[in-house]
């Protein structure tokens, strides 16, 4: 540090001219990093010459008062929010950033020092609660307040650089996916996962009893955030074709509802709250028809041995795919047997992949032998077809059935000979026996 003196000097000699001068010193001092006292430098000049009688302005003084440190910082929260920052330290500003953005300048002891915020490039102010806090080096707060901007009086006694802290905690909500079953399939699965957030949202839905209701897990989600609402994704993606999905129903503050891939934008007015966006998937009618058709020409039968052939033809009508149909096969003589090596074709799905998708058929062959004593029964032959699926045994519903009658024509028949079994013949006494 340099400092400048002048001394100026004027007296009266004997024969009544003035005398004047001036003197004009510099000297340098070193001003260590962290001495932020003040500085007073005095320079004082004597002289022998005897027409100095005024002792009293034979020196000066220059006070010299310390630029003091302020440092403008950035906190946010969350540290990984994406917005960015612009600080103002008494007219100096830092550079665009996010958490810890910062910036520094030097203000004179004594005088008023401002602070401020400003955002950066894609930030909203409004998106966040602003506070601040200026302390000294000993962690004396100077000023606090809400807000995004402040001033102050830079302190002298004792002289301190000071640190404020601007903190932008960005405004929150939760977000919590629901999952509402109509209907389903014991253990069908589903999984659905948000995504555009800081916290996304998720749910793994197991409808455990068929018509129920599950729910994720809360996250905190914040103001000005744009999620995208997912589309739910089947364990069993073929089951899907099986319900009918309705969107997603929010209940934040705009009543959002939106179809999977559709986009939810959180707000100030949500501030708080816990939006609740539930899907609702309704599993379709299940329905299908057996029928069960002698394929064997002769009818009636009329002799044991006969073959008789059938035809079951399952057709799936409903709306929802089906899972492991079992044909139960009753015989005329009750035996009973489970059909298999059934033909598949048509439907929405895969042919030979064993469920019995929408519009799919299933035809089995199966065949039944007449005996002796179903001839002479003579009663009217019944084959009878039963058939479940998994859905129709959890759910309760009573099996599809149908028959086929195949009448019996027995040709039962006999002689009757009578033969003389005596030896006369003719007879010609009274008496003779004939046999």
């Amino acid at each position: 540090m340099n400092t400048q003196f002048l001394i100026r000097k004027s007296n009266k000699n004997m024969n009544k001219f003035f005398i004047s001068f001036c003197m004009i010193f510099t000297f340098s001092t070193q001003v260590l990093a962290l001495d932020l006292t003040d500085y007073a430098n005095t320079a004082t000049v004597s002289t022998t010459e005897s027409f100095d009688t005024d002792a009293t302005n034979n020196s000066d003084t220059v006070q010299v008062v310390p630029q003091i440190p302020l440092t403008v910082n950035k906190v946010l929260l969350p540290a990984s929010d994406d917005g960015l920052f612009i600080m103002d330290a008494n007219g100096t500003l830092g550079a665009e950033a996010g958490d810890g953005a910062t910036s520094s300048t030097n203000v004179i002891a004594g005088n008023v020092a401002a602070f401020s915020e400003t955002a950066g490039t894609g930030t909203n102010l409004t998106n966040y609660t602003s506070t601040y806090e200026c302390v000294d080096q000993n962690a004396n707060v100077i000023t606090s307040g809400a807000g995004t901007s402040g001033s102050f009086t830079m302190p002298t006694t004792p002289v301190s650089p000071v640190t404020c802290t601007i903190t932008n905690t960005r405004l929150g909500a939760s977000l919590l996916l629901q999952k509402s079953w109509v209907d389903a399939l014991v253990g069908e699965e589903i999984s659905a996962t948000t995504t555009g957030l800081t916290n996304n949202a998720s749910i793994t839905s197991d409808a455990s009893i068929g018509t129920e209701i599950d729910a994720g897990t809360a996250v905190t989600v914040f103001v000005g955030e744009v999620a995208t609402i997912p589309t739910e994704v089947f364990t069993v993606a073929a089951n899907a074709s099986n319900y009918s999905a309705s969107d997603w129903v929010c209940d934040d503050a705009a009543s959002t509802t939106v179809a999977g891939g559709g986009s939810l934008t959180i707000a100030a007015a949500d501030m708080a709250n816990t939006i609740t966006c539930t899907v609702t998937n309704t599993r379709g009618d299940r329905s299908f028809t057996a029928t069960k058709t002698q394929t064997s020409a002769k009818s009636p039968v009329d002799s044991a041995g006969d073959i008789i052939a059938y035809n079951v033809v399952l057709f799936n009508d409903g709306m929802s795919s089906l899972n492991n149909p079992a044909a139960t096969d009753t015989q005329p003589d009750g035996t009973v047997i489970t059909l298999s090596g059934e033909v598949e074709t048509g439907g929405t799905g895969t042919n030979g992949d064993g469920i019995f998708d929408i519009g799919e058929t299933w035809t089995y062959t199966t065949s039944y032998t007449v005996t002796q004593a179903d001839i002479d029964s003579g009663a009217t032959l019944t084959n009878a077809i039963s058939v479940v699926t998994d859905e129709t045994t959890v759910d309760g519903d009573t099996p599809v059935t149908d028959t086929a009658d195949t009448p019996v024509a027995g040709l039962a028949s006999f002689t009757a000979t009578k033969t003389q079994t005596s030896a006369k013949s003719p007879v010609d006494t009274a008496g003779d026996i004939i046999t």
